[in-house]
C-alpha cells in the first residue's frame, strides 16, 4: 500500500504461492495504521469484490476501482455506491466510458504504485535472496523500508520565499 502524496510504502504483505490480490488488499487494509488517514483507495480490477468494498466502507474510504467488464450495479447494497457510480458513468460515455471514468476519478494516480515496484525491482532485482518464507517476508519489509529512505533522500525540498 502506497501513500500517493509522498510515494512511500505504508503497508506491505508478502504471500507465498497463489494468493488473490483482493485477499491481500483486505489484509493490508486491516493491518494498516490509520494515522495515514486514508480517504481514497486506488486499486485495479482484481479488487472489484464485494468483500473489499464492504471493508472500505467500514473504514469510510472512497474506492477508485475500475469495475470488471460487463459489471452490473447493486443499488440495494449501500457499500457498493462508489462502484455503482463508476458503472453508470462508464455506461453514460459508451465506448469512451472507461477512459472518461479514469479521467474523472484521477485514476492515473494508481501508476505511482507501478513506479514504486519498478524502482524496487531496478534497485534490488526481481528475486529474493532468502530461501525461507519467513526470511523472504523480512527481506521484502527491509527493501521497502530502504526504498522509503531512498525516496526521502531523493525528494526535492522546496523552500517558500516570501
Amino acid at each position: 500500500m502506497l501513500n500517493i502524496n509522498n510515494k512511500k510504502a505504508i503497508a506491505v504483505k508478502y504471500s507465498n504461492g497463489v494468493y488473490s490480490d483482493h485477499y491481500g488488499a483486505c489484509d493490508l487494509l486491516k493491518e494498516v495504521d490509520f494515522q495515514h488517514a486514508i480517504k481514497a483507495l486506488y486499486a485495479d480490477r482484481a479488487c472489484d469484490r464485494h468483500k473489499f468494498y464492504k471493508l472500505c466502507n467500514e473504514y469510510d474510504i472512497k474506492t477508485k476501482i475500475p469495475p470488471i467488464n460487463n459489471a452490473a450495479e447493486h443499488p440495494e447494497i449501500d457499500y457498493m455506491s462508489d462502484r455503482n457510480a463508476a458503472i453508470r458513468l462508464i455506461k453514460l460515455y459508451g465506448e469512451d466510458g472507461m477512459k472518461e471514468w479514469k479521467k474523472e476519478v484521477n485514476y492515473g494516480k494508481r501508476s505511482y504504485i507501478e513506479g514504486f515496484f519498478s524502482r524496487l525491482k531496478q534497485i534490488f532485482g526481481f528475486s529474493f535472496r532468502n530461501k525461507s518464507e519467513i526470511n523472504r517476508e523480512k527481506e521484502l519489509l527491509i527493501k521497502c523500508y530502504l526504498l522509503n529512505k531512498f525516496t526521502d533522500i531523493g525528494m526535492a525540498k522546496f523552500e517558500i520565499v516570501t
